[in-house]
């Protein structure tokens, strides 16, 4: 757990971790990377926890991590544009939420995500316009749900999507297209 370090700047202490069962980032108010987490190339059942770090810029640091075999949440993190350093991500075990993060516009380096177990949950992202990101994402164990994106315009890049249990697709005023749900199949509810 690194929380409530108002003037931590730098992560570089943690450069041999290669494995944990969880990691917990948030309400670090001077963190702008996550440089210092390259090592890390699996994070087990508690999850990723990136949540309120107010000048978190880039998720830089963790471009070896390709698995996380729980929950994996990015929760008001108001100054991240973009998921650059997650390029290796391929699957989640849990949910994956994307909730409140002001500044996010960009997904595109979350293309070689393959699956999520749980949730995809894309809310309140108010500078986000498309999820283009998700190139290579085939199945999701529970629901897609992607709301309240004040000018999310379009559902794009996600052409090997086929499979969820439940699609929501709600409050999104500026939408206008769903033409990345293509290759989607089956939906279990």
């Amino acid at each position: 757990l690194i929380s409530g370090n108002a003037v931590l700047t730098d992560l570089s202490g943690l450069t041999n971790m290669v494995t944990t069962n969880g990691v917990f980032i948030q309400e670090n108010d001077a963190l702008t990377n996550l440089e210092g987490l390259e090592g890390l190339t699996l994070i087990g059942p508690d999850g990723l926890y990136i949540e309120n770090n107010p000048s978190l810029l880039t998720l830089a640091g963790l471009n070896s991590l390709s698995s996380i075999g729980g929950t994996f949440e990015l929760i008001d993190n108001n100054a991240l544009n973009d998921l650059s350093g997650l390029n290796s991500l391929l699957s989640i075990g849990g949910n994956f939420n994307l909730i409140n993060n002001n500044a996010l516009n960009d997904l595109s380096d979350i293309t070689n995500l393959s699956s999520i177990g749980e949730f995809l949950k894309i809310d309140r992202n108010d500078s986000l316009i498309d999820i283009s990101g998700f190139n290579n994402l085939n199945d999701i164990g529970e629901y897609l749900i992607i709301s309240n994106n004040a000018v999310f315009t379009t559902i794009s890049g996600m052409h090997k999507f086929t499979t969820a249990k439940g699609l929501l697709i709600t409050d999104n005023n500026s939408l206008l297209i769903l033409s990345g749900l293509n290759s989607l199949t089956t939906i279990y509810e």
